[in-house]
């Protein structure tokens, strides 16, 4: 037997032919016959004729330029080359051919384009790996996957046609596809059904990558299967439904014309298998003496034995119940015998595996055979018709989706049960309201479901479609059908809608997670090149700032103003360099929120008077307040400067008399936002500052909140950037809406607090210096020469040490009162520096200073009495108030 029969031809294959052992065309299908332009005078040619018929054919489209390589002695083959139609559009065409039998048979099948855009693989667990070697032709699969297809070695595919048996007919073209799509792209992706077992399918994404190429293609590649049968399991069960439903449907209406009995019974056995193609399907009467008497068969051979399954068949008509068997001895190990009600006629179906026919099947089964027993009975039509009705909308009504039937005026005429879980809506009030008609709680959703519907009415065939819910606030899947009358024209409209509001939900919140999470990743990269950079900088600050305290002493000893002046500007711009480096720096350390609770109010009342001034030349800035006082749980000091950020921020975006609308509200439980997902939204304050400036553009909204951004010509790229991290250290969300030409909101989602503010402490003063002894230790010249030269202009002695390693010999031979100690030296770090010091002088001041404003390196020290801390770059006057402040402690006695 051949390996293919006409049979058994896949609708999708362009042109299939059937050559004996001797290369002689046995058989070809009419797609290759049209093709070739010959009608039947391809039988009885050799391979050779057929192939220069089908080159004759080059006006066709497809066909220009084809090349048919088949040859009688070779093994079975897969060849693909690109081709033009018509008009031009390049495609790819597959020839494979496969040896069965005695016979070898040829399957041509196409592609429509030559890339190939398939989804990412499933998120399911993969159930194993394989590989496909092109030049040898070879597949290998994991053990784990052979496993999970019920497969060991010894029975492994070992090429793409043995592979390729694996799969359901219906899916080989659409993985013949895939598989030529990555001889271009190197990527293969395709979702696949495996008749493991005919009767319990299982499906597989299968993807892979090239992982070797070969003269501009891949040679080889590897990938993974995931397993998607549970996915698919509720979609196909739906699907049989709707099939099984078709099926009692058409041999309904084939009941009702003149068709005569014994083509009717035939037809219900061929539209049984078709409906459940795992099973076979035979008619038969039981005589006067009991014999079984053959009526018709579908799907079984003329010389099949199943006298194994006689008794129970027989007990189908005793009991009048449906008869399961398993195990049966001979081919068919499994059946399941129903009676025609009123009639000696017995429906069985019979599979060739231990198969459990379920309560769908059986329905499915019975509904058959009550149709059947309508037929051979009419005085019993009616009723056996209404109970095979009946069973079939039991199965509808009982179904978790939503199923909907429309009229052709798009009027509801039927909704199961499944709608009381949606809606308080009786169903009687729904039933002949117009789609139109129906309530939405949001706009265009009747366009959605109208459109949906109408192409449905228009093409005649199966669509499928999500929209948001007509009569309740979910979204669905709708897999909607045409119902034809008897004379072909549709009547109705079956929708099963599926309820995805979850899975929306939840990809979104994934897509929102993903987003923070490559945001998250491109801030740290981002923020480590800050770190570096503004320390770099406040080295070359350090080394300005001394001399120009020592320029500026001079100049008002000499009384120069010009010198003066000059100082000054000095001064100014290493000041505004130091503000700049400790925006940057602030946003790389992550310091941890000092929290208190902060009347919301208050603080923005604070902050909106401080900054009117600076602002009130282009800028009006109004606050929206709500009368009862809320408290936010959090750093005042850095509030302070993210809402000082913002309304800087708006003060650049907005022209001339713009406006800055700051308001703040209270979110309820169950509040929902358009612009993110706020998670126990009801434990924050929402505050908002929306301008009416420019806007931003939309190519810039996923990079404002980088560091080093800026689209403005005097920014930084922190402001922002510092006003994300430290509303994130909050455990807050900050979000931005943007329209150009229309302004800008931020929403800032911060923690509530229950209870009244702390109160603040103030600074104390700090206390006059001595002159004393100081051992310097700083790798950076320029810096120790600069501080060298102001701290002698004062009278200090000062001793200058390069590296850690020369600070102990320093200290015991210079002897001074104070070290002022660089954290970051080449030889030794600073902090071990300060443990030696500790060890043998545990009295003697240190004074630490660093260009990272970090005090992580110092954080076990930073707290003892006899140390300080210094960011350069400093002012000398504030190493004099360190110095006093460390004088001003008191001794331990």
């Amino acid at each position: 037997m051949s390996l293919l029969t006409p049979k058994s031809v896949d609708p999708f294959v362009l042109g299939l032919a059937i050559l004996d052992d001797d290369g002689v065309v046995t058989w070809t299908n009419a797609v290759w016959r049209n093709l070739a332009d010959s009608g039947n005078a391809l039988a009885h040619q050799n391979a050779s004729q057929l192939a220069r018929a089908w080159s004759a054919a080059h006006s066709k489209p497809l066909a220009t330029g084809l090349r048919l390589v088949l040859a009688h002695e070779r093994d079975d083959f897969t060849i693909d080359f690109r081709d033009r139609d018509a008009d031009g559009v390049e495609r790819w065409l597959g020839l494979c051919a496969l040896r069965g039998g005695d016979n070898r048979v040829a399957i041509v099948c196409s592609v429509d384009r030559c890339d190939h855009d398939s989804p990412p693989p499933s998120a399911h667990s993969a159930a194993g790996a394989w590989e496909w070697d092109r030049a040898s032709g070879t597949i290998s699969c994991t053990e784990a996957l052979l496993g999970s297809l019920g497969l060991t070695k010894e029975n492994a595919p070992r090429d793409v046609t043995s592979a390729l048996q694996l799969v359901d007919p219906p899916g080989r073209p659409r993985v013949l596809r895939a598989a030529a799509a990555a001889r271009l792209s190197g990527v293969f992706d395709v979702d696949l059904r495996i008749g493991i077992a005919k009767f319990r399918p299982r499906y597989f994404r299968v993807h892979g990558e090239a992982t070797a190429w070969m003269g501009g293609q891949p040679s080889r590649l590897a990938g993974f299967a995931y397993d998607i049968t549970d996915v698919r399991t509720g979609e196909d069960r739906l699907e049989e439904l709707a099939r099984y439903n078709k099926v009692v449907a058409d041999l309904g209406r084939a009941a009702l014309s003149n068709v005569d009995i014994p083509s009717l019974l035939h037809d219900a056995c061929a539209a049984a298998v078709d409906a459940m193609p795992f099973c076979a399907f035979r008619i038969v009467e039981i005589d006067s003496s009991q014999e079984l008497v053959p009526r018709t068969s579908c799907g079984l051979a003329n010389d099949d034995d199943l006298s194994a399954h006689d008794d129970y068949v027989r007990g189908a008509l005793v009991d009048g119940e449906p008869q399961v068997a398993i195990s049966v001895a001979g081919e068919w190990k499994s059946g399941i015998a129903v009676a025609v009600r009123g009639e000696s006629v017995i429906l069985h179906a019979v599979a060739p595996e231990p198969a459990r026919f379920g309560d769908v099947e059986e329905s499915f089964i019975r509904a058959i055979a009550n149709v059947l027993a309508a037929a051979l009975s009419r005085r019993r039509y009616e009723g056996d018709l209404i109970a095979a009705r009946l069973e079939m909308t039991a199965l509808v009504e009982h179904s978790p989706d939503l199923v909907i039937r429309f009229d052709r005026d798009l009027r509801i005429v039927y909704v199961n049960r499944a709608v009381q879980r949606l809606t308080t809506t009786p169903i009687q009030e729904l039933i002949g309201r117009r789609v139109r008609d129906l309530r939405a709680d949001r706009e265009g959703i009747a366009d959605e479901w109208e459109s949906g519907l109408r192409r449905v009415l228009l093409l005649g065939t199966e669509q499928e479609f999500e929209a948001w819910g007509l009569i309740s606030k979910r979204a669905f899947n709708v897999r909607c059908v045409p119902e034809p009358g008897v004379d072909g024209t549709i009547l109705h409209l079956l929708a099963v809608c599926r309820d995805v509001t979850d899975k929306r939900r939840d990809e979104e919140e994934k897509r929102r997670l993903e987003q923070q999470l490559e945001q998250a990743s491109r801030l740290t990269s981002l923020g480590r090149l800050a770190a570096t950079v503004a320390h770099e900088f406040n080295n070359v600050l350090m080394a300005i700032q001394p001399f120009a305290d020592l320029l500026q002493r001079r100049a008002t000893a000499s009384n120069d103003p010009t010198v003066d002046s000059a100082a000054v500007h000095i001064t100014q711009a290493v000041q505004r360099g130091r503000r700049i480096t400790q925006e940057m720096l602030r946003y790389t350390r992550a310091v941890e929120p000092v929290r208190d609770a902060v009347e919301v109010n208050e603080l923005l009342t604070y902050v909106c008077n401080s900054m009117r001034l600076v602002v009130a030349a282009r800028m009006r800035i109004s606050l929206d307040l709500p009368a009862v006082p809320s408290y936010l749980y959090a750093d005042r000091t850095q509030l302070e400067q993210v809402f000082t950020n913002l309304i800087a921020n708006a003060h650049d975006a907005v022209d001339s008399g713009g406006t800055l609308v700051i308001s703040a509200n209270a979110p309820m439980s169950g509040d929902v936002y358009p612009f993110g997902v706020i998670p126990h939204v009801e434990e924050f304050i929402h505050l908002t500052f929306r301008d009416n400036g420019t806007g931003i553009p939309p190519e810039l909204m996923e990079h404002i909140f980088e560091p080093l951004f800026t689209s403005k010509r005097s920014g930084t790229g922190v402001g922002l950037a510092v006003a994300h991290q430290v509303v994130s250290t909050h455990g807050g969300h900050l979000f931005v809406e943007s329209q150009q030409g229309v302004g800008t909101a931020f929403h800032l989602f911060l923690p509530r607090a229950h209870s009244a503010p702390g109160r603040r402490v103030e600074s104390t003063a700090r206390g006059a210096v001595r002159l004393m002894r100081i051992v310097l230790v700083e790798d950076e010249p320029a810096i120790a020469e600069g501080l060298s030269a102001v701290l002698r202009s004062e009278g200090f002695e000062v001793a200058h040490t390069e590296t850690g390693g020369g600070a102990i010999p320093l200290i015991e031979s210079f002897r001074p009162e104070l070290v002022l100690l660089d954290v970051g030296l080449p030889d030794i770090d600073g902090v071990e520096v300060y443990s030696r010091i500790r060890d043998r002088w545990p009295e003697l001041p240190v004074i630490f200073s660093t260009g990272h404003a970090d005090r992580r390196k110092v954080e076990e020290v930073s707290q003892e009495r006899r140390v300080g801390f210094l960011m350069k770059p400093y002012e000398v006057e504030e190493l004099f108030a360190a110095i006093a402040d460390l004088e001003s402690r008191p001794a331990v006695i």
